[in-house]
């Protein structure tokens, strides 16, 4: 299942984020927000690092809160920083950073966009999702071994992913 981390500033996207947070499990996907996942007694910033490096995608609500936030830009720094796909999506007007400027994002502004916004979404997600896990298939699995053969009939040899010669 394609695991998502919203990003979202409360003081203006906190109902985007609760109405995106239905959408995307409706849709079969799996949602990390911070009012349900964080824990307790635990550092937050490294529950959050530890969520980031965990999920498919980090989706940025950006609306003039999250713009002007110092943790949702840390969340999409370090996103960017573990190699995990952030994905912006425009909430309400704002001044987009440059860094999320350069990025394809989904228009999720008002209920005309909004439906269309987020079935493009989703097939995002889901094309994201299933490149994981092809990625992840096309490797072996710990210890296991990659057999080849090679050279002439009258010449071959068998060679273990490994590089043992097994016969000649």
């Amino acid at each position: 299942m394609t695991q998502v981390f919203l990003s979202y500033a409360r003081a203006d996207g906190a109902e985007a984020a609760l109405r995106l947070r239905t959408e995307l499990t409706r849709s079969g996907l799996g949602v990390w927000q911070d009012i349900e996942n964080m824990m307790g007694g635990k550092a937050w910033k490294d529950q959050l690092k530890t969520a980031i490096r965990e999920v498919d995608a980090v989706l940025v609500l950006m609306t003039p809160g999250a713009i002007a936030s110092e943790h949702v830009t840390w969340e999409w720094e370090a996103a960017q920083m573990l190699d995990t796909p952030v994905i912006p999506l425009l909430i309400s007007a704002c001044d987009v950073p440059d860094d999320l400027a350069q990025l394809h994002y989904h228009t999720l502004d008002n209920e005309q966009n909004y439906t269309i916004g987020l079935m493009s979404l989703v097939r995002d997600l889901n094309q994201l999702g299933a490149g994981k896990a092809e990625s992840a298939s096309a490797l072996p699995a710990p210890g296991s071994r990659n057999i080849s053969i090679g050279g002439s009939a009258n010449n071959s040899q068998i060679v273990i992913g490994d590089g043992n010669n097994v016969s000649q």
